[in-house]
């Protein structure tokens, strides 16, 4: 039986498609899934203050 190799994607592949995705759509996620893709350093790069602000904001 063949089994396909599945494409994986990377995270900037994936936060295009969101980018990109509907204004109208939503997701959720947890804190520790939100962990699981990023570090302090990854968040630290290419991230304006605005922008690490309106998450900040965003989380209660």
């Amino acid at each position: 039986m063949d089994n396909p190799k599945k494409t994986v994607k990377n995270k900037l592949q994936v936060i295009d498609e969101v980018l990109k995705s509907d204004d109208n759509k939503t997701f959720e996620m947890s804190v520790s899934d939100f962990k699981a893709l990023f570090s302090t350093a990854q968040l630290n790069r290419g991230w304006t203050k605005p922008q690490l602000e309106n998450l900040l904001e965003r989380l209660k």
